[in-house]
């Protein structure tokens, strides 16, 4: 029996970089504090303990930027190698980048975990290692597919993304994305760790941000649906806090709560519709968000 958890505490985090330096860092001789960086506190950490509390393996993996993730430090215990323990890893902490927006993993390899990363679709970047700290190591790449069963439209969907990257520049830089549409309920993910202040919770600019460009992209969607051109507007937002946003940024519209047609459009008259957003830190409601948006047509 394993228990895969994120390690918080100090005794959780103690016991979680003593076993990252006894596996990775003293075999080389590397002094004790060798085995953390400056990424460590931004970082996302993934622990594996057996039923007695034992740590059997511990890895990171870091969002470098709205489309990237990197792991890092990945280790297993010698005498448990061959179990199944690292590959329950390794999906842990590509569950956790793609859930923060990363499309894809980079990572590097030492020459005798290649064959291992190969299994689950790792691609080497280079034909060549490179050495570093007199290590061999070889990068390799892994994309992350995204849930096209969960899309409605996936082309539209991924056009969408490409319109808020071209024109809101701001929702690449919060990892937001398309997480479901089913024309039901429309729902965007954001990368948390972009968006953390200093308290480890999500900044509230970028709470109601997420919460605009939810509804502004469900309008779009809508539209695009239809055949129709128009150019939205923002014309009035308001927004109630809950509490924290500390987990997984989501933002849900459901079809109930979008008020107003857009039939209008269909006949050249600029139409009026108000969206309600629920805002939700993992799976706890955090914020309600209701916006008024003007449709104009092209």
């Amino acid at each position: 029996m394993y228990h895969i958890f994120e390690p918080r505490t100090d005794a959780e985090l103690e016991a979680y970089f003593d076993f990252r330096w006894q596996m990775l860092n003293k075999p080389l001789q590397l002094p004790k504090g060798s085995e953390q960086d400056g990424y460590d506190p931004h970082a996302m950490h993934r622990m594996i303990k057996d039923k007695n509390g034992e740590p059997l393996a511990v890895g990171r993996v870091y969002v470098n930027d709205a489309d990237e993730a990197q792991i890092r430090y990945m280790a297993v215990s010698t005498g448990r190698r061959g179990e199944g323990i690292g590959a329950m890893l390794l999906s842990a902490l590509e569950t956790a980048a793609q859930q923060e927006g990363a499309k894809r993993i980079v990572l590097l390899s030492r020459i005798k975990a290649i064959p291992f990363f190969k299994k689950f679709d790792y691609q080497a970047v280079e034909k060549e290692p490179s050495r570093m700290e007199g290590i061999q190591l070889l990068q390799m790449i892994k994309d992350l597919s995204p849930a096209k069963s969960m899309l409605r439209v996936p082309e539209l969907c991924s056009e969408l993304e490409t319109v808020w990257a071209e024109q809101i520049p701001i929702s690449e830089k919060m990892g937001i994305n398309v997480y479901q549409y089913t024309g039901q309920r429309f729902e965007t993910r954001a990368s948390l760790h972009a968006n953390v202040n200093t308290k480890q919770a999500m900044f509230a600019g970028s709470i109601y941000s997420q919460a605009t460009l939810t509804a502004w992209g469900l309008c779009w969607l809508k539209l695009r649906e239809q055949g129709l051109q128009g150019e939205i507007v923002v014309a009035k937002g308001k927004i109630s806090y809950r509490q924290p946003v500390i987990e997984q940024p989501r933002a849900v519209i459901l079809q109930q709560h979008i008020d107003g047609s857009f039939d209008g459009l269909k006949k050249g008259h600029k139409v009026k519709v108000k969206v309600t957003v629920t805002i939700i830190s993992g799976d706890v409601e955090a914020a309600d968000f209701v916006g008024l948006f003007i449709l104009f047509p092209k």
